[in-house]
Formats: structure tokens, sequence, C-alpha cells
């Protein structure tokens, strides 16, 4: 693997970090901006990359891994969100929501394809697409969850009935089917979708822009939760799947993929509802920042 891909894709989060950072400092953006992109990312850019995430060719060859690692990503969020519940019990509403938000949710798509297709070729970017798949239909269930709060019914009711879900329903079925967006569409979704990651990482900027460097380096939450996501998830998958007769290639793509750092859409999520979004930027940054070192070291393991 050229290590410099790591380094490279980090090095760009961080350059838009610091133009939303910028953006806070100097007052170009408001509040009601920040949070008017971020229901624009929820609302419309993000739906519009997972149904370009699904246009992928259906091979009969790679079905019986895909469904394996479907699996295996399946358990892997749900592991971790039970020890999230566990973990996080006693911490406050608001820090609990981003905490088990985070344990949860890597950043598969962004940080993963790259490294994916450098360590395993077209074969790593198909696989990587399905345990993407599965994040998306839990963050569009779970990951609502966790920071909505009311009964349990109007939940259920709001969390199915929203674009993120909508969106995953749709990609499944144009994927199963073979169908193809025709291009003009496609095209438009894939420039529309391509906008994500850049807005959530100015969203993440301009909140950390209005934190001060020292509650960065005193919130010890933030290293529990980066140690959790980037060492000793992916060191649990990767000593259960050791074992296994499994693809090679699956296994080194389910542990890189828990690797990643947290999502940047734990601090758009955050923001949405008024749940620390201010830590939910932080653990991005802290995160995505000792992945540099993480990640190319995983590699090394496996």
């Amino acid at each position: 693997m050229d290590h410099n891909i790591v380094f490279l894709q980090v090095g760009v989060l961080f350059i838009i970090i610091g133009v939303g950072i910028c953006l806070k400092k100097f007052r170009v953006f408001t509040d009601e901006v920040s949070k008017g992109l971020s229901n624009l990312i929820l609302m419309v850019t993000l739906p519009s990359l997972v149904i370009v995430s699904f246009q992928m060719e259906f091979s009969s060859e790679l079905f019986s891994n895909a469904v394996w690692l479907f699996m295996i990503a399946f358990l892997i969020h749900l592991v971790s969100a039970s020890l999230g519940k566990i973990l996080f019990s006693k911490c406050s509403k608001d820090k609990k929501s981003v905490l088990r938000f985070g344990i949860v949710f890597s950043n598969p798509a962004f940080m993963g394809f790259p490294i994916m297709q450098s360590l395993f070729g077209q074969i790593g970017l198909f696989y990587c697409s399905i345990y993407v798949m599965v994040f998306n239909l839990f963050v569009w269930t779970y990951g609502v969850l966790v920071f909505k709060e009311g009964k349990q019914e109007k939940m259920i009711q709001k969390i199915l009935v929203n674009p993120g879900v909508f969106s995953v329903l749709i990609g499944v079925v144009l994927f199963y089917f073979s169908i193809p967006i025709p291009k003009p569409i496609f095209m438009a979704l894939d420039l529309v979708g391509g906008t994500t990651t850049p807005l959530a990482m100015l969203i993440v900027g301009y909140t950390l822009g209005g934190v001060q460097m020292k509650n960065i380096f005193s919130e010890l939450s933030v290293y529990y939760i980066t140690v959790l996501r980037l060492i000793f998830i992916p060191l649990l998958v990767l000593i259960i799947l050791k074992g296994t007769n499994l693809d090679k290639t699956v296994l080194g793509v389910s542990v890189l993929a828990t690797a990643m750092p947290v999502a940047a859409s734990a601090t758009i999520f955050a923001q949405k509802h008024e749940k620390s979004p201010e830590l939910a930027s932080m653990c991005v940054f802290v995160s995505t920042g000792f992945s540099m070192i993480t990640i190319p070291l995983l590699v090394l393991l496996l």
C-alpha cells in the first residue's frame, strides 16, 4: 500500500476543516447558514451520494462474498451499537448521543474507497461499497434514533419516512435489478452527492472555530472514542475473523472499513438535533488526525 494515500486523504480533510475554521473566525458563515447546510446535506446531497453508490454491475461470482461482507458489516454495526450503549450509559444525554454515534459510524467512503483501491484494486471498491450500503442503512435508522427524543412510535415513524431511508431503498432496487440510472440524472446525482464530504468538513471546521483549543486537549471522551474507533474495534474484528476461512479481501475490507475515523456526519446530525456539535467536531478532528498513524499500522498487521 502507498501510505501517501492515507496522508493525502487526511490532508485534504484537514485543509477543508481549516477553511471552515476561517469561515467562523472571519464571520463569513453564520449559525443559521451552517444549520441550513446541515439540512441540505441530510435531505439532498447525502441521499444523492447513497443512490449513486449503489450503481454497480451485479455479478453472481461476487454475490456470495458480498452477502458475507454485508452480514459481517451488519454485525459490526450492531455490536458497536450495543457496546456504545453499555460504555456511555452514565454520560449526559447530549454527550451520550455523540459518543454512541461515533463508536458505530466510521468514514468508509471518502477515506475508505481510495485506501481499498490501493490495497485490493477494483474489487476492493466493490466490497467497500457493500460496507457503505450497511453504513447507510444504519445511519438513517440507528444514527437518527440516538439523536432523537420522544415517544418510540413517533420516532420510528419519523426515522422511516425520510430522504435517507428512501435513497437506500431506491439504491437497493436499482442494484438488485441492475437498473442503470439515465446518464443525465446520474451525472446530476453524482455532482450533488460529491459535495457531501467537503460541505460536511466545512461544517466541522466552522463548529471547531468556536471551540477553544484547550478544550480539545482537555476533553478525555474525545480520546476515549478515538481509541475505541481506530484501535479496539478494528482489532476485535480482526481477531474474530482471522480464525475463519473468509476470503482475504473480504476480511481486509471488513477490518479496514471499521478502522476509519469518526464519520463527519456525526457533526451534521449533532448540529441538526442540537446535541453537542462541538464535541462531535472534536471527535472527527482528533480521530482523523490519529488515523494517519493507526491505518498504516493496521495494514501491516493484515
